[in-house]
């Protein structure tokens, strides 16, 4: 995974949506995009494509410089443990 913060954006809310209105993630297949791009001016929503997905590790650049990378395999992990908490409205 490789996502690239457009230069001139706050990282954290371009990454985290830490701004006044919502913001979501979606993974969709490149054969997909155009078609999502087109419905979602249709529908008048911005749409931001920020990178692609493959590969072992999930890689965050802004400004031409890699803020972090880390390990697929790790994020899995850290998910697996995560989740279920949530769902059992446990804090985390």
């Amino acid at each position: 995974l490789f996502a690239d913060v457009p230069a001139g954006e706050d990282a954290h809310v371009a990454l985290f949506g830490e701004d006044a209105s919502a913001s979501f993630l979606c993974v969709v297949p490149v054969d997909a995009l155009a078609e999502v791009h087109a419905r979602a001016e249709d529908a008048e929503v911005e749409l931001t494509a920020l990178g692609a997905v493959g590969g072992r590790s999930l890689t965050v650049a802004h400004d031409e410089k890699v803020v972090f990378e880390l390990a697929v395999v790790d994020l899995v992990e850290a998910a697996e443990q995560v989740v279920p908490k949530i769902r059992a409205g446990k804090p985390t």
